[in-house]
């Protein structure tokens, strides 16, 4: 049984509840995720960069900048991003570049859904170009007087721990999971497995 784990981590008490896979598929279905607006954006970058790139506290969200997180090309010139904390090694001596986790195009369920296509609307085609820079704070605030036509959907502004700490719980609470306003940062960190129609909910404390 594989479900969407969202936990804190970096406090003394811990919760953690379990998105079923029909939880993220209504967060996809109303628009909570993906690139019709900069928080839907926000939000599943914040998810794949828990899922792909084993991002599980809150620290290390905080921590990201523009650089840790690079566009490459593998053996078969494919292109992908990699994780690779660039910007917080370059002080120290190191041979080979590290990667800590990979994201390719995947379309089987479609261009909306691509983790690759979504991440680079993020990084390029909705950015300031001022905040494109590796030492540049990865999260930006998103604009509030947001238009499709614009092309820039953040502001030239660091998200705050507080709103960084919300993005996950304020999905919690779109979806309707019970107790969403006593959980702290949490994110995806598991790949989906129950099956359409489990719908299962759970909560752990520990």
């Amino acid at each position: 049984r594989m479900r969407n784990k969202a936990g804190m981590s970096g406090s003394r008490s811990r919760n953690i509840i379990y998105f079923s896979g029909l939880d993220e598929e209504e967060m996809w279905r109303a628009g909570y995720l993906g690139d019709s607006n900069p928080v839907a954006l926000l939000s599943v970058v914040v998810k794949f960069n828990s899922q792909y790139f084993n991002m599980r506290t809150l620290q290390e969200h905080v921590d990201l900048t523009y650089g840790d997180i690079e566009l490459m090309k593998d053996a078969e010139n494919r292109p992908f991003f990699a994780r690779t904390d660039m910007v917080k090694r370059e002080n120290k001596v190191c041979g080979n570049k590290l990667f800590f986790g990979q994201i390719y195009h995947e379309h089987s369920e479609g261009l909306k859904r691509c983790p690759y296509c979504l991440l680079y609307k993020y990084m390029y085609a909705h950015r300031p170009l001022s905040h494109r820079e590796p030492k540049s704070p990865f999260y930006l605030v998103a604009r509030k007087d947001f238009s499709q036509l614009d092309s820039v959907w953040f502001e030239e502004q660091r998200m705050g721990l507080r709103s960084l700490r919300a993005v996950v719980p304020k999905l919690a609470k779109k979806v309707r999971l019970e107790q969403s306003e006593n959980f702290t940062f949490v994110s995806f960190t598991q790949a989906s497995l129950l099956k359409p129609g489990s719908n299962q909910r759970e909560k752990e404390e520990g």
